[in-house]
């Protein structure tokens, strides 16, 4: 067997020189669904507190405020509602954030409860779930429609590659932004580029890359002013949490 230490397998499954026999075996969490959720929620706070703005406001040496605006008014997209999904929406959810999940089949609404700080008490904030069986139509025009953060979590599959195009970039609330933490080959390149040079996105968070990584070092996405690069660390593995769970994989 071959035991893959990250959460994804596409590049394995992909690969034919592996023999067909060999069972390939993927670590459930060993932490990294944390990670994610962390990463994803840095995103959201970068670009609803307007991060990226200041960022850049220093580089010129400029003191500006941005106009604020609460978290329940910020709409906030989640593509991929399975465990790391409902992580990362539940979470945002409890920030007070508008949230709204998509996946392939229906999933159930999430309850989720937060803190009213102007009555101080609690009150619900449950998750919206959308579905359906591709990323096309009414339905997921419906999901898509006025999100301000979008976040991407799914799997990389032959329905999911270069989906995030030109397309899906015009159908969400104008000066929108992308976190990608899933896959480079989600992302056409160009598409997003233009966007945000069109201004119909603000900003992207990219961890991920395709086909290569590191990205290289004369690729536009490391100096176009609205994108921020991380190395691919979204989720990496954590050796004293996969431990235990790779250990009763091999057991089974």
């Amino acid at each position: 067997a071959i035991f893959n230490l990250g959460a994804g397998v596409d590049k394995l499954l992909k690969d034919a020189t592996i023999p067909q026999h060999v069972p390939v075996v993927r670590l459930r969490d060993a932490g990294m669904a944390a990670q994610m959720s962390e990463y994803a929620l840095y995103g959201a706070l970068r670009f609803h507190r307007d991060f990226d703005t200041y960022e850049r406001q220093q580089a010129r040496r400029e003191w500006t405020q941005c106009a604020a605006v609460a978290a329940r008014d910020r709409r906030v997209g989640v593509l991929g509602a399975g465990v790391l999904g409902a992580d990362v929406a539940t979470k945002l959810a409890a920030l007070g954030f508008r949230v709204r999940t998509w996946s392939r089949t229906p999933k159930a609404a999430l309850k989720v409860t937060t803190i009213d700080h102007a009555a101080a008490s609690k009150v619900d904030n449950p998750v919206e779930s959308h579905s359906g069986p591709d990323l096309a139509g009414d339905a997921f025009d419906k999901f898509l429609e006025d999100v301000d953060i979008l976040v991407n979590v799914l799997p990389l599959t032959p329905a999911t590659t270069g989906f995030l195009d030109r397309a899906l970039f015009a159908k969400l609330a104008k000066g929108a932004a992308l976190v990608n933490l899933a896959r480079g080959a989600h992302v056409v390149p160009d598409d997003l580029i233009a966007a945000l040079d069109e201004g119909q996105l603000r900003g992207a968070l990219l961890d991920v890359f395709d086909p290569h990584e590191p990205l290289p070092e004369d690729h536009p996405l490391w100096t176009h002013p609205g994108v921020r690069v991380t190395p691919h660390v979204a989720a990496q593995t954590i050796p004293a949490e996969a431990a235990a769970p790779g250990v009763d994989a091999m057991r089974t």
